[in-house]
């Protein structure tokens, strides 16, 4: 017989704890905002065509391309004498009929009593009545004239028809226009609007107006240069109903109240038709979220967590908001826990882990998070 030494089981090699960098992270409050690009296009627009004919005999000073002009003042007066002494005839015609009409009143309020009296035939009265008629139908025709004719010399003075600015214009003095004629083309100053394309997916966030309510604030800025960044406050307008044909995007109109600065202190630049703008909408506020770095998000929306045990967790959540790098989640981390933030081969649930703050040096022995 044989004799041999006593059996031993070989022992499986524990391997150690994986070291991971953590981050502890608290439920916060978080101000959203919607970024979008748009063009800055004009809220009102006015071709203005003359509607009488004559030769011009004054202009506003301001009436050039970039002039600045107010509400109701004088653009620019075709001759008006024709319109004068065609309302002066007409006033002269009107003036003759109301004698008329008095005079064949009078008449007929005579032959009224001589008919009573018998003197006159009934017949002679409806004759009487029917002249009277016919001078009250000529001084009200006359009197639609006279209107006309006040109209028609109202329309040799061309007013602006609301606080403008000049794109355009192609009238000079003593020159003749037409019915017709295109003269000057006007862009309202009072606001304008940015035309933003914003991707549909962020349609929800964005407040439309609505009965009882207004659209959701905006900040639209404008780059003047050398880095430097002009800001516009703004509300939303309207949702338009068709998409942006270059990235099929979303289209939202923005009003900029006072966009060229009028009621602002000086030295602030005015907002310029055409510009291309970055506009931030006003998207309301998360409560409770977790903000954590974009590299924190696994795949399929997911964190890993080192537990109070130091086990790893894989946990979903649901994304609430995008920022650079910063993302929004809707959960919560329990007493003792922490978010991993280190990047691992594998990761599996209850995974035994040694949790470090990121800030901090890890073991120079310790298995690092990226060891195989």
């Amino acid at each position: 017989m044989f004799r041999t030494g006593p059996v031993t089981k070989p022992t499986e090699e524990k391997r150690p704890p994986r070291i991971v960098k953590t981050v502890q992270v608290r439920p916060t409050t978080e101000e959203i905002t919607v970024t979008a690009y748009g063009t800055v296009i004009p809220a009102r627009r006015v071709a203005i065509e003359t509607e009488v004919s004559g030769r011009v005999i004054g202009m506003h000073p301001q009436l050039r391309p970039g002039g600045r002009i107010q509400r109701d003042e004088e653009l620019f007066t075709i001759d008006p004498t024709l319109a004068k002494l065609t309302l002066q005839q007409t006033e002269a015609e009107l003036a003759g009929a109301e004698a008329n009409l008095q005079e064949a009143a009078r008449k007929h309020r005579e032959a009224e009593q001589l008919v009573q009296e018998r003197v006159v035939a009934e017949t002679e009265l409806a004759s009487l009545e029917a002249a009277r008629r016919q001078q009250l139908a000529e001084m009200e025709r006359l009197k639609a004239r006279r209107d006309r004719d006040e109209e028609m010399l109202r329309r040799h003075v061309i007013r602006a028809p609301f606080n403008a600015l000049v794109l355009d214009e192609s009238v000079e003095l003593s020159q003749r226009v037409d019915p017709g004629d295109l003269t000057v083309t006007l862009v309202g100053t009072d606001e304008y609007w940015v035309s933003a394309a914003v991707p549909t997916d962020k349609l929800p966030w964005i407040r439309l107006p609505a009965a009882g309510r207004t659209g959701a604030s905006v900040k639209v800025e404008f780059d003047t240069g050398n880095g430097r960044m002009a800001a516009y406050d703004g509300e939303v307008l309207q949702l338009l109903g068709d998409l942006e044909e270059a990235g099929r995007m979303a289209r939202v109109l923005v009003r900029v109240h006072d966009p060229l600065r009028h009621q602002t202190a000086a030295g602030t630049p005015p907002l310029l038709l055409g510009s291309y703008v970055r506009v931030h909408f006003d998207a309301g506020r998360l409560e409770g979220v977790l903000a954590i770095d974009r590299t924190a998000l696994r795949e399929g929306d997911r964190i890993w967590v080192a537990d109070a045990n130091g086990r790893l967790q894989i946990r979903d959540v649901e994304v609430r908001w995008r920022k650079e790098e910063t993302i929004y989640i809707d959960t919560e981390l329990r007493p003792g826990e922490a978010l991993i933030v280190s990047d691992l081969r594998v990761a599996l649930p209850d995974m035994e882990v040694e949790a470090h703050p990121a800030d901090e040096a890890a073991p120079a022995t310790a298995m690092t998070a990226t060891d195989s």
